[in-house]
């Protein structure tokens, strides 16, 4: 008599959380991971934009949030973890801990792949995601063009060779106002320092050239403004060395978006 035996992996592998890594945070619908050969197991889909998921190795009933987490949930420990692509990140059973994993995807084709030998996973992308750019989005609308914008290509700061970043705005018209701003990473406000609004305040009004800084390393922000003198005709308010039906309009948008 032959006996034939047939064996299969009993192991199961899912995300839960944010599309496409997961449906709406439901602990019973997640993305179920694909077994390969070399014993890891992945998915791939299209992401565009930042994301929030977990790992998991089962899944709950609906809303059953307190199994799910003390039971099956694998994730970071101490909070929210943002992961980069094609860098190995540890992974682990965290009980009472809620934190999740963000990833930010640039309109492209990613793959995770979870290793369960090592605890650990990678998202693999053919092309690493520019995270080396930087804008300064703030008010007043007299140095920025547009106030509190992220996606205003004319902020982006350029990098030096020292690796810090900088941008100066020149013949800024100001009345004896506060900037503020942020340094926000790849136009989106996800990644933005400082935690609060960085405050600059010119004294005197007057035309000037202003000089934002960031390290992306210490994630310091720093701004300083010198005078150029192009204010010194009476009624130039936007510091063009004229007086005429301009200054008149930059008056009436410096009132209305109460920036003196």
């Amino acid at each position: 008599m032959i006996v034939t035996l047939s064996f299969s992996s009993q192991a199961a592998y899912y995300l839960v959380g944010e599309a496409p890594f997961g449906y709406g945070w439901d602990p019973s619908n997640g993305v179920e991971l694909t077994e390969n050969l070399d014993g890891t197991y992945s998915t791939t889909a299209t992401i565009n934009g930042n994301i929030f998921f977990l790992l998991a190795d089962n899944l709950a009933a609906p809303d059953d949030w307190i199994t799910f987490n003390d039971n099956y949930r694998m994730g970071p420990i101490g909070g929210n973890q943002e992961v980069a692509a094609n860098v190995w990140f540890t992974t682990q059973k965290a009980v009472g801990e809620y934190g999740a994993y963000s990833f930010y995807g640039f309109d492209a084709e990613y793959t995770l792949i979870f290793d369960p030998a090592n605890s650990r996973f990678m998202i693999d992308s053919t092309t690493i995601p520019p995270y080396d750019f930087y804008t300064v989005a703030g008010t007043p609308q007299s140095v920025f063009g547009t106030e509190w914008d992220p996606t205003n290509t004319d902020n982006d700061m350029i990098r030096q060779n020292d690796g810090t970043y900088m941008l100066t705005k020149y013949g800024c018209y100001l009345v004896g106002s506060e900037l503020e701003f942020k340094i926000v990473n790849v136009h989106d406000w996800y990644s933005s320092w400082p935690e609060d609004n960085y405050v600059f305040t010119v004294e005197e009004s007057g035309t000037y050239d202003v000089t934002f800084t960031f390290n992306p390393t210490t994630h310091e922000v720093g701004a300083s403004a010198v005078k150029t003198g192009g204010n010194n005709i009476r009624g130039d308010v936007n510091g063009d060395g004229e007086v005429n039906i301009s200054d008149v309009s930059e008056l009436i948008d410096i009132i209305l978006s109460s920036s003196f």
